[in-house]
């Protein structure tokens, strides 16, 4: 069974602040579109990515077989609550394309963790796991 890592805890910084969650979560989703990105990129694919900040498509890709596809790169959602053992229960979500993006035929690309794919993981093969330690920025780690 693979693992994915999931943050419970308030990241902090250097002086160990704590960081604001829209930070966080930018710094999050730019980081799963860049690894989309790169995954889509090592399946043979021309990756092409939008220069705006917003709008319904992160990234196009164009395999070699000429097939064009308008993405949204999202960042899997977890829902984390713990227990009065002091274990976690962790869920994920799906998150549906916008109207906009239906009528597009933009496609939902999943990330979390080492996880990449069309649809959330199968918890038959994935394994969601508590982290309590959160990351301390200015340092070279990095959650994505």
């Amino acid at each position: 069974m693979k693992i994915i890592p999931i943050q419970v805890d308030t990241p902090s910084d250097a002086l160990g602040r704590r960081v604001g969650a829209l930070g966080e979560r930018r710094r999050t989703g730019d980081v799963s579109e860049h690894r989309a990105i790169a995954w889509l990129l090592s399946a043979g694919n021309e990756v092409f990515k939008n220069v705006c900040p917003t709008g319904p498509v992160d990234i196009t890709s164009l395999d070699q077989f000429g097939k064009l596809t308008l993405i949204d790169v999202k960042t899997i959602p977890t829902s984390i609550r713990k227990r009065k053992d002091g274990t976690y229960t962790i869920s994920m979500s799906h998150v549906k394309p916008t109207r906009e993006q239906e009528g597009l035929g933009v496609k939902i690309l999943y990330v979390l963790g080492d996880y990449i794919g069309w649809d959330l993981p199968d918890q038959d093969e994935w394994e969601l796991v508590a982290v309590e330690t959160a990351p301390v920025y200015g340092h070279a780690q990095c959650w994505g």
